[in-house]
């Protein structure tokens, strides 16, 4: 190993160096024993142990050691690859909470479960936050963001979170309005139905009114109708009696005109008459003697003119 150390350029030509710090070459990068680098030898791995059961040359003497803690290095190496390997697993499934048993181990080994413990407490850390808020995202709680300080993909994880949290927030701020918009105008379209229902009640009781009008004015226009009949039988009637009227008018007319062609006769026999007595009179007052036979004769003179103007009349 010191040789294959010196050709690697890891010691220096006849440097001093204990067997303790000669092990720990197998841990320098790039050191191996192999004759060539393969799959399963290589960078940080010294000498060929991947093959943890490979046999192992027996040193005598003073070297008997490195048998020995060749032998413990194995052992270590397969507990700690066994511990690894079910970390890569456990992690594979998805079961990020399984943590190594960083006391199985001492010093670098201890140091090495104890680092891949944390390195999964710091990778699940923003997941399990992250988990919570899209759970709390889930039940409607948009309350919450991811505020654990985070770098790399973490930190791309945590704002892309944060960032669906105040885009939900957002549209949920919309949708609210919207629905409340959505409320006044129902609100609104139920006022103006009530509104049409009320004026088509309105206009139906309207309707009702006009139709009852109608009625009646129907019913005023039969009788009407019925009174123009009437009227007009009654205006025929009148019209019969108007000229039955006309008829005996005519006839009073012509008796009112023989009645008054009598009693101007009468009043002509009354002036004449009237003449007579005064003629007595003054034959009387100048012959007093003869006032019985005056008289006598006036009496006859009155009696006779009338039935004389009448007898000519007559004739």
């Amino acid at each position: 190993m010191r040789a294959k150390a010196e050709a690697n350029g890891l010691v220096q030509a006849g440097q001093v160096l204990s067997d303790s710090e000669l092990l720990q070459m197998i841990f320098e990068p790039g050191f191996s024993t192999a004759a060539q680098v393969t799959n399963l030898s290589g960078r940080g791995v010294g000498m060929d142990v991947v093959n943890f059961d490979a046999p192992l040359e027996q040193f005598p003497g003073k070297k008997a050691f490195i048998n020995e803690t060749i032998e413990t290095l194995r052992s270590n190496l397969r507990a700690i690859t066994s511990e690894i390997q079910d970390l890569i697993v456990a992690a594979t499934e998805g079961r990020l909470s399984e943590r190594g048993d960083e006391r199985r181990f001492v010093g670098d080994f201890a140091s090495l479960i104890s680092g891949i413990n944390g390195m999964l407490d710091t990778t699940l850390l923003p997941i399990e936050e992250g988990n919570r808020i899209l759970g709390k995202l889930a039940a409607g709680d948009l309350g919450e963001r991811v505020e654990i300080e985070c770098r790399g993909d973490h930190k791309n994880m945590r704002d892309a979170i944060n960032a669906m949290v105040d885009n939900l927030r957002a549209f949920a701020g919309n949708v609210s309005q919207a629905a409340g918009e959505v409320a006044d105008g129902s609100t609104q379209m139920a006022a103006s139905s009530q509104q049409l229902s009320e004026g088509a009640t309105e206009q139906a009781a309207a309707a009702e009114e006009a139709s009852a009008s109608m009625e009646q004015m129907a019913a005023n226009i039969k009788q009407n109708a019925d009174n123009a009949a009437q009227t007009e039988k009654i205006a025929r009637q009148s019209s019969k009696d108007a000229e039955l009227s006309g008829i005996a008018v005519d006839k009073a007319v012509g008796a009112m005109r023989t009645i008054a062609e009598k009693i101007s006769i009468v009043q002509e026999i009354a002036r004449q008459t009237d003449l007579l007595a005064l003629n007595a009179a003054v034959v009387l007052h100048r012959q007093p003697d003869h006032r019985d036979g005056c008289q006598q004769f006036r009496m006859d003179s009155q009696i006779r003119a009338p039935r004389d103007h009448l007898g000519l009349r007559c004739h």
